[in-house]
C-alpha cells in the first residue's frame, strides 16, 4: 500500500489515490495505453461502420463490417475472431495482431450506414441490424445507390438475412435498440436519410425479430446527428434524447421525449444545449437509478467552430445540474470536441464504468481529431486517463475483442491522409 505523506493527511484516502493515479498516468504527458494492436484478415474501409457480437459461439466477439472499398463500391463482411497473436521483436516491444477470418454468408453490400448487434428474437443469440446504401441495377446498363435496412438473425453459427422486415431503408443513419414498451422484446429507434428526406421513427418488434411495425410517435422534423435512450426520469423506462439540426440543416436542435409507458412518449424541454455536430451518451454515474448525460458539440466562433464538453448530473427525477465536478482532470485540458461520439464501457477491466469520447478539436488544421478516456473510480467520479489520436470519416467502438474482460477501443478511419484500423488496449 502506498503510504500517505504528512502533507496529504488532510485529504481523504480516495482523493490521494486519485492523485497518485493521475500522476502515474500522466508521467509522460499523455495517455499510457498498454498496446496498439493491428488487424490481420480485416479490410480497411472508408466510411466504415462495424460492431461486434459472438456469432461463432466461442465466447469471443466477431465483427460485422460495412463501408466503402477503394474503388468506391460498398462492402459487407463477417469476420470471425481467431487469435491474439504476439510476435516478439528484438530490442522492441512485441508486435500484437488481432487475427480474423472472413466467413461467407448471403448479404447486401452496404456503405454510409450503421451496424448494431442485438438479440432481436429473444433466443439469447446476438443478431445484426445494418443500414446504408447499396448498388441496385435499374436497367441492364444502369445502376444507382439506394438505402436499405437489413436484419440478420444468428442461426447455426452464421447469419441469415431478412430483407423484408418493416424497417425503412436509410443511410447516414443512427440506430438505438431497446425494449421501449416493456414487453420483453427489443424495439428499434431509427433515424436517417431515405433519399427523399430525413426520418425518425420508433418501430415495435412483433416478436420474431424480423417484423417491425412503426409506433404512433411523432418525433418532429429534424436531421438527427446523434441520439440515445436511457432512463433519465427514474421510472424504469428508457427515455429518448435526440440532437441534430432542423430540417433545413442550419439551426441546431435538441429534443427530449419522456417515456410514459404503454408506448406513449411526451416531449419535454431538453436538458441539453443545442449544438452543431453533437454527440450524447447516458449512464447512471451516481447510482440513484437515473442516468447522467454527457454531450459534446460545436459552437460558432471566429475560428469557425469551438468544441464543448458537458456533463449533467441527474437528481434522480430528471432534473439536471452542472456535473463537471464528477470529472477529475488534474490540470490537464478538458476535451473540447465535436463531430464524434461518446461511449461508456470498462477499458481497464476494474469493473467500473469508464467514459470514452472522441471528435474534432478544430477545423483550421489537418488531423485535429482526438480520443479522450476517463476511468471510473467505483463512485461517481471519473478520472482522466489521457488523450489519444482520433480519426476522421470512420467509426470507433468499445468491445472486448479477445475476451480478457477489458473493453478495447476499436477504430477504423482516416488519419494523416490515409486509412487506418487499430485496437487500443488499456
Amino acid at each position: 500500500m502506498i503510504p500517505i505523506p504528512s502533507c496529504m493527511r488532510g485529504l481523504s484516502a480516495l482523493v490521494f489515490t486519485l492523485l497518485v493515479t493521475a500522476a502515474t498516468l500522466f508521467s509522460n504527458a499523455g495517455a499510457r495505453q498498454q498496446q496498439i494492436v493491428t488487424f490481420v484478415g480485416l479490410p480497411i474501409l472508408d466510411h466504415a461502420a462495424f460492431d461486434a457480437g459472438d456469432v461463432s459461439g466461442d465466447g469471443n466477439p466477431d465483427i460485422f463490417l460495412t463501408g466503402m472499398r477503394p474503388n468506391g463500391e460498398p462492402f459487407t463482411g463477417l469476420f470471425i475472431f481467431q487469435e491474439r497473436l504476439v510476435t516478439p521483436l528484438p530490442n522492441s516491444s512485441p508486435k500484437v495482431e488481432a487475427v480474423y477470418q472472413q466467413q461467407s454468408f448471403i448479404s447486401r453490400q452496404l456503405m454510409r450506414g450503421t451496424v448494431n448487434w442485438v438479440d432481436l428474437n429473444g433466443d439469447g443469440l446476438e443478431d445484426v441490424i445494418a443500414t446504408g446504401t447499396s448498388v441496385v441495377e435499374v436497367t441492364t446498363n444502369q445502376t444507382e445507390l439506394r438505402p436499405f435496412t437489413d436484419v440478420y438473425l444468428s442461426r447455426n453459427q452464421g447469419l441469415d438475412i431478412e430483407r423484408e422486415n418493416g424497417l425503412p431503408g436509410v443511410f447516414d443513419s443512427h440506430v438505438v435498440a431497446r425494449d421501449f414498451d416493456g414487453d420483453g422484446r427489443t424495439d428499434i429507434l431509427l433515424s436517417g436519410d431515405t433519399g427523399d428526406g430525413n426520418i425518425t421513427g420508433l418501430f415495435w418488434n412483433t416478436g420474431s425479430g424480423t417484423s417491425f411495425i412503426e409506433a404512433a410517435v411523432d418525433f418532429g422534423s429534424m436531421r438527427v446527428e446523434d441520439m440515445t435512450a436511457a432512463d433519465v426520469t427514474g421510472n424504469g423506462l428508457p427515455d429518448i434524447l435526440m440532437t441534430g439540426v432542423d430540417s433545413d440543416g442550419t439551426v441546431p436542435v435538441t429534443r427530449f421525449f419522456r417515456n410514459e409507458g404503454n408506448g406513449t412518449f411526451v416531449e419535454q424541454p431538453s436538458p441539453l444545449n443545442a449544438l452543431y455536430f453533437p454527440t450524447v451518451a447516458a449512464a447512471d454515474l451516481t447510482g440513484n437509478g437515473a442516468a447522467e448525460l454527457v454531450s459534446t458539440g460545436g459552437l460558432p466562433d471566429p475560428l469557425l467552430f469551438s468544441g464543448t464538453f458537458t456533463v449533467l448530473e441527474n437528481d434522480g427525477n430528471g432534473s439536471f445540474s452542472d456535473g463537471s465536478g464528477l470529472l477529475r482532470d488534474f490540470g490537464t485540458p478538458r476535451p473540447a470536441l465535436f463531430r464524434g461520439g461518446t461511449m461508456f464501457g470498462d477499458v481497464n477491466g476494474d469493473g467500473n464504468r469508464d467514459l470514452v469520447t472522441y471528435g474534432l478539436t478544430g477545423l483550421l488544421e489537418e488531423n485535429q481529431n482526438q480520443i479522450t478516456v476517463y476511468g471510473g473510480t467505483g463512485g461517481a467520479a471519473l478520472v482522466k486517463l489521457g488523450d489519444l489520436g482520433g480519426i476522421l470519416r470512420g467509426h470507433i467502438r468499445l468491445f472486448d475483442y479477445d475476451g480478457n474482460g477489458r473493453d478495447d477501443i476499436v477504430l477504423m478511419g482516416e488519419r494523416f491522409g490515409g486509412l487506418i484500423a487499430q485496437i487500443l488496449e488499456f
